[in-house]
């Protein structure tokens, strides 16, 4: 049920036309909605049909469901002896003024390098 759940929102928010992540997406990239809906289609269709087949199996076989759910009982497991691990959790973490500054600086300087780089190659494209 959970799958059905999180599949219909996940096909739901990437196909609906009044979304804002859509709206944002479209203007700030300057392309059209109907180019977004064509590639965000490529992504989504398969992943319904998957999580619909996957919901369809686990209905038909009961004995199915018992195999996922060990499955995923396994990787909660797995996920909370991982957050255990020293340093995986950022829980404690609590960074200065100027730590935090020099966090942005660096995020900025990046993007602005990656800018760069794409103005650099598509100047080179063009010669």
């Amino acid at each position: 049920m959970a799958a059905v759940v999180v599949g219909g929102s996940f096909f739901g928010d990437n196909l609906s036309f009044i979304s804002d992540t859509t709206i944002v997406a479209t203007s700030t990239q300057g392309c059209k909605l109907s180019d977004k809906f064509r590639v965000n289609s490529f992504i989504v269709i398969p992943a319904a049909m998957l999580i619909l087949y996957l919901s369809l199996v686990v209905l038909l076989m009961p004995s199915l469901a018992n195999i996922l759910f060990n499955i995923v009982s396994a990787l909660n497991i797995l996920l909370t002896k991982m957050a255990s691990i020293p340093g995986a959790s950022i829980d404690n973490l609590h960074p200065t003024k100027i730590q935090t500054t020099m966090i942005y600086v660096i995020i900025v300087a990046v993007y602005l390098l990656a800018v760069k780089l794409t103005y650099i190659r598509a100047s080179a494209r063009c010669r």
